[in-house]
């Protein structure tokens, strides 16, 4: 939100203007979140009708880029460098002014936080109550952050269920941070019709800065039984599930020395192969 204001800043005057939409804050706190990062372009909460309009949210932040005539003309998920230099180059583009040629430095896979201790956060559940992170101290816990506007976080959090009804009872729990404050009835609906049986809470600004930003949606972050971040992971290639699968194996000691975990997977065939534990091949394999 800093580059946009450094953007608003540079360009109002050429004919550029902002409009933030909040997710996850009430009026009291986006006006305090505001003034605090110093951010002076007008910004409003987030509702269902305008998600609808846009298209849905697949990522935060999800920018879209509007002409003067109020069309739609790019829409950008998530936030990096590479993001930053074309948003500013279409910005330009759209103001009619000149556009210098810039490297783009290009982006990795999922990013992983290793041994970061994580402060006592509370979060407000969809039934009216607190759950703290403390809560889940001793145990692994796979903290999700969706919306329902995002068909792969939907998606994801049923993938979930299953991950939690096989290993449940070996340790692990599930968290799943809603980013959507302003439709909870449609979000609890969509959790009793998928039978999700984990805990569901909303996510809070403060959740979101602590664990380190959210730039796609899912973003799923595993937590260790000592209560230390040990590892994000973003949608970008066809592993992200069994990624998961195998570092949730991994945290909670399932696997002996000269053991591999071989996660759920499709045969050749197309048939469901459940996951499971191996011993290690002569060639690194588990057989």
């Amino acid at each position: 939100m800093g580059y946009h204001q450094s953007l608003y800043e540079q360009y109002r005057d050429k004919g550029f203007e902002v409009l933030g939409i909040d997710l996850f804050k009430g009026v009291e706190e986006t006006k305090a979140f505001m003034k605090e990062r110093g951010l002076t372009y007008p910004s409003v909460l987030a509702s269902p009708e305008v998600l609808k309009a846009y298209g849905g949210i697949t990522a935060t932040p999800t920018l879209f880029l509007l002409d003067k005539d109020g069309t739609i003309v790019k829409k950008f998920a998530g936030s990096n460098a590479d993001v930053e230099v074309e948003l500013e180059e279409t910005v330009l583009s759209l103001l009619g002014l000149p556009v210098p040629k810039r490297e783009r430095v290009g982006v990795s896979g999922p990013r992983e936080v290793f041994e970061k201790p994580l402060p006592d956060l509370p979060f407000p559940t969809l039934d009216g109550g607190t759950v703290r992170l403390s809560d889940y101290r001793g145990l692994v816990l796979l903290v999700e952050f969706w919306a329902l506007q995002s068909q792969l976080a939907r998606e994801t959090l049923e993938r979930h269920q299953h991950l939690y009804d096989q290993f449940k009872d070996k340790g692990l729990e599930i968290l799943a941070l809603s980013l959507e404050s302003t439709n909870l009835e449609g979000v609890k609906a969509f959790l009793k019709t998928k039978k999700i049986t984990f805990v569901s809470a909303l996510a809070t600004g403060e959740a979101i800065d602590t664990f380190g930003g959210i730039d796609f949606l899912p973003t799923v972050y595993l937590v260790d039984r000592q209560g230390a971040l040990h590892q994000r992971f973003e949608p970008s290639n066809s592993q992200f599930y069994m990624d998961i699968e195998a570092t949730v194996v991994d945290l909670l000691g399932l696997v002996k020395p000269g053991e591999r975990y071989v996660p759920t997977h499709f045969d050749e065939e197309g048939n469901i192969v459940p996951g499971h534990v191996g011993k290690i091949g002569a060639e690194g394999q588990a057989q």
